[in-house]
């Protein structure tokens, strides 16, 4: 990590450790001697979730008091009083530039030895959290402030008002998709625990609603469902952080049943340097809306017996069973580690084996069984990685048998699946690779039926029930090609979904050039040559494609700026993210160095599914 500074200063002739650097804490007298004096305490960041405290000292007045300069985002830029492991006064400030006058009632807690927590979690270089003229005093400067519970109201209806304020910005970008799942603005991250239960498939998600762009912010779960996995229905959050715990961020994790109990697994991320923790929360109704904590403590406490410290990259916890016991996969420091719970409350771990290892930072690892072979999927800051084999759940070993990339492109990232009600095996993924600053970022790629050949080599399928929003078919037959390129007559748009079926002949290469210019120009172009798929922005090798009885085939989802490509009978399957020239709209076919048929292409205009059941609650 690059080296950054942090300052805590303390302004008056009172014992202290001075200066806060690279993250780590420092800590700050205030005990019976500088009862009544004033000091100040000021945090810079640049980095999010960064914080300083000062050491224990007890409560021998009524109320404390102080002055805050600091944005206003609770809990995040804030001054937190801690008490046996839970915060009990909090404030944020007004703003930047506004001191404010605080004032906590701290009566009920005469005698307890407690410390206070700056927190600066804002990105952004030129904010500071200053906190001036601290003091213990026995009578109320101002009207006392600072529940927690005001304040987790507070910090949710900050968010709800940051999501409302980027709805008009976000639906002014004519790059954004309509059919693509994405929330109603601000920043998508990671989709997390799916899973289908009384007639609905349900999607849990990384949200960010403070910022439409890596980096601000923080991440809590957002909430829909759909019958069809085509049309989905925003529902309120789902997780917030537990503030009172000092925790600032809900990271990526999985759905799985407890003693019939559906229970939603995930990443808790404190202040810096903080071991990240293993949470689980508890599903209250059958709808899934409402949750509370499944345990008081970590279900999974850093770190599990047996194996090494993970480090801090410790995260995304992704449950399974096999041979009567219980599993989890985390992401660590050594790879994709394994680890098995010793009971059946899953409060108890210990480490069994790294069954993966990954050149990139891992995250996000799924584990999927297909009859007795079993795929492991994960994100390793790269294209997505897919290892095939037999699980020996006796041993915590897993023999690979094949490997290789799901998507020959990063801008797929971030896998889960579920099972539908079918029986299929499917698999969401993020599309990102957006541009920051629209008022929304990243949205969910269209969920796919996954398998595995008769090789153990995986195959994936657009989802049947995305022909519901077809509508408007227009068809070509017959086009012949010879060395040159074709603009479709009548046959434009960036909401389609196109089936095109190539004769190659003696071309060298085929393929279609969509979103292009009425010349057919700057267009993103899909082409076949010489056994191989070429796509903008592959990161692999190559992308091998065989013809059929001298045909090829494509079928390509077209939504504003995102665009999906299946070929080769469900070899490939490839998402990216792409910004057309304004008024792009024009499809191209084309051959190269001979002589081609565009057999049939059947294209259609796609109705939108987003947005269609908000109710504007969060």
């Amino acid at each position: 990590m690059k080296t950054l500074t942090r300052f805590l200063i303390l302004l008056v002739s009172i014992p202290l450790l001075s200066s806060l650097k690279n993250g780590k804490k420092s800590d700050v007298l205030m005990d019976e001697k500088s009862l009544g004096k004033s000091f100040t305490l000021l945090l810079q960041s640049d980095k999010p979730s960064y914080s300083g405290r000062s050491n224990e000292f007890i409560i021998q007045k009524k109320y404390i008091q102080f002055d805050i300069d600091a944005s206003y985002d609770p809990f995040r830029t804030s001054l937190n009083l801690w008490l046996e492991g839970k915060i009990i006064r909090s404030q944020s400030g007004k703003g930047q530039g506004k001191t404010v006058s605080v004032t906590w009632e701290v009566g009920q807690y005469e005698g307890k030895s407690v410390h206070l927590q700056i927190v600066d979690a804002d990105a952004k270089p030129d904010k500071t959290v200053k906190i001036t003229h601290i003091v213990q005093s026995d009578e109320a400067k101002n009207k006392p402030v600072g529940l927690v519970a005001e304040e987790i109201k507070n910090a949710k209806e900050f968010a709800a008002k940051a999501i409302r304020d980027n709805l008009k910005k976000a639906a002014a970008d004519e790059h954004r998709p309509v059919y693509h799942f994405r929330p109603p603005s601000q920043r998508m991250n990671d989709p997390n625990g799916t899973f289908y239960a009384n007639g609905y498939y349900h999607l849990f998600y990384q949200h960010n609603p403070l910022a439409d762009f890596s980096g601000g912010g923080y991440m809590l779960w957002g909430h829909a469902r759909s019958k069809d996995m085509v049309t989905w229905e925003q529902l309120p959050i789902a997780l917030w952080p537990n503030w009172e715990q000092g925790e600032l961020h809900c990271y990526s994790g999985d759905a799985f049943e407890v003693n019939g109990k559906t229970m939603l697994f995930y990443t808790g991320v404190y202040a810096p340097n903080e071991p990240r923790q293993q949470l689980a929360r508890e599903a209250l109704d059958k709808d899934y809306l409402q949750w509370k904590d499944y345990l008081p403590v970590p279900v999974m406490k850093f770190f599990p017996k047996g194996g090494e410290n993970p480090g801090l990259n410790w995260r995304d916890p992704y449950l399974f069973e096999d041979g009567g016991k219980t599993f989890a996969l985390l992401t660590t420091s050594q790879g994709v580690s394994l680890y098995e719970a010793t009971n059946k409350k899953l409060d108890d771990w210990i480490f069994k084996n790294v069954i993966y290892k990954t050149k990139g930072a891992p995250e996000c690892p799924n584990f999927f069984r297909f009859g007795n072979k079993w795929m492991l999927v994960v994100s390793p800051q790269n294209p997505v990685e897919y290892a095939v084999g037999t699980f020996n759940s006796q041993n915590g070993s897993f023999a690979i048998e094949n490997k290789g990339v799901l998507n020959g492109n990063p801008q797929y990232y971030a896998t889960q699946g579920l099972v539908d009600a079918q029986g299929n095996q499917i698999l969401f993924g993020l599309v990102k690779g957006f541009k920051n600053g629209q008022g929304w970022r990243d949205c969910l790629t269209l969920p796919r039926i996954l398998s595995l050949d008769k090789d153990g080599k995986p195959l994936q399928y657009p989802l049947p029930a995305l022909k519901s929003l077809r509508k408007n078919e227009k068809q070509v037959k017959d086009l012949s090609l010879s060395s040159d390129a074709k603009v479709l007559e009548k046959i434009e748009g960036d909401v389609l979904e196109l089936a095109a079926e190539f004769e190659i002949g003696s071309a060298s290469a085929v393929g279609l050039n969509v979103r292009c210019n009425t010349e057919g120009k700057e267009g993103f172009e899909i082409k076949y040559e010489n056994g191989e798929l070429f796509l903008p922005g592959t990161k692999v090798k190559s992308i091998p494609l065989q013809p059929v009885n001298g045909k090829i085939n494509f079928q390509v989802f077209i939504d504003k700026g995102v665009i999906d490509i299946y070929a080769g009978n469900g070899r490939i399957a490839e998402v990216r993210v792409f910004y057309a020239g304004k008024g792009n709209n024009s499809i191209t076919a084309f051959a190269t160095n001979g002589t081609a048929k565009l057999k049939l292409l059947k294209a259609y205009e796609l109705k939108e599914a987003n947005d269609l059941n908000w109710n504007g609650k969060i």
